[in-house]
């Protein structure tokens, strides 16, 4: 295998976004700061149908993708607002679409997301191309822009880590929750099928602490 080297991609929100967190419901839901490592891993998988076939993607892509380590910096200072949404939703009862409401929190930044992948130095070709189709986390109106794609080691201290690395710190003011990731050695075949048991949650710490302003 090629030597590895991290690939940086800075990525800039130009509206508010909505990055639905795991296990939280459709009706009613929390937004994260950022995507986790699994979002980044299947929104890169979806990107390659842009640029090439299955085959490729399911020989070539998708085993860097599902094993490669992946660090993410989410911006600095991030507002979050809860919305109230209209929406239509089938009723069984009616037959029909009926109105209704549901809340889901809203994400605001000025600021910067870094995705850093530890890549073959091959598949550095392939992963900037990847990371210039990404147009969007989480909900289809949550627009992105990558910014920037370099070569950067990523600093821990700036990335969301998983809790069981933090046993020394005093994590009690800083925002943490559940993120979903590929299991190891998932195969090809589970995640096209969207099976539960290709998925595995555990649980993060981010860089940031929690300042509430308003009701």
């Amino acid at each position: 295998m090629s030597d590895l080297v991290w690939l940086a991609a800075d990525f800039a929100f130009p509206v508010t976004y909505s990055i639905r967190a795991p296990g939280s419901s459709l009706s009613s839901a929390m937004a994260l700061p950022a995507p986790g490592p699994g979002t980044v891993r299947l929104t890169l998988i979806r990107a390659g149908f842009e640029i090439s076939e299955e085959l490729y993607i399911s020989k070539t892509i998708f085993p860097i993708l599902a094993n490669s380590e992946i660090m993410i910096s989410c911006p600095r200072q991030i507002g979050v607002s809860r919305q109230v949404l209209k929406i239509y939703k089938y009723s069984k009862q009616r037959d029909k679409l009926v109105e209704s409401i549901s809340y889901r929190e809203y994400c605001h930044t000025d600021g910067i997301m870094t995705v850093y992948i530890k890549t073959p130095n091959s598949f550095i070709s392939t992963l900037t191309k990847l990371f210039k189709l990404i147009g969007c986390w989480g909900k289809v109106e949550s627009l992105t822009t990558c910014a920037l794609i370099e070569e950067r080691e990523p600093k821990l201290n700036e990335c969301i880590q998983l809790i069981e690395n933090l046993h020394s710190y005093n994590l009690r003011d800083y925002f943490s929750c559940f993120l979903s990731d590929l299991k190891k050695g998932v195969t090809w075949k589970k995640v096209i099928e969207n099976r539960n048991d290709s998925i595995t949650l555990s649980l993060f710490a981010w860089p940031l602490t929690i300042c509430e302003r308003g009701k």
